[in-house]
């Protein structure tokens, strides 16, 4: 098993990724609020805060996406990702990695309800 981190900058596209997830069977995920260091940091830096305000830039944060997957569910996640955020290779687009995981304890893939 592994976690998959995806990291998506477009707060609009994470519910239909999660409803791409769920057709292609991977379930469980987590999503938070989060901020690059750009964008810290042009939050803390006067000056900068300043130059962001002339520029007429907004200021976003992004989702990222937490989910619990096996290996042979990778290139699923990864294509559902890519089927609303683009190419990633491209600037803003997101970023998707996965981490190995060892131990597991109450996952939520044993007890899934799929009559929701």
């Amino acid at each position: 098993m592994e976690v998959l981190f995806a990291i998506i900058p477009q707060e609009h596209l994470v519910e239909p990724i999660l409803e791409d997830f769920v057709s292609r069977g991977i379930r469980g995920a987590t999503v938070f609020e989060t901020a690059g260091m750009g964008q810290i940091i042009y939050d803390t830096i006067p000056l900068l805060a300043r130059l962001r305000e002339t520029s007429g830039a907004e200021t976003t944060h992004n989702r990222t996406i937490m989910t619990l997957i096996d290996e042979s569910q990778r290139e699923e996640a990864i294509a559902a990702i890519e089927r609303y955020c683009g190419e990633l290779s491209q600037p803003n687009s997101g970023i998707i990695f996965t981490v190995p995981t060892a131990f597991v304890r109450g996952s939520t893939k044993q007890n899934v309800d799929d009559s929701q």
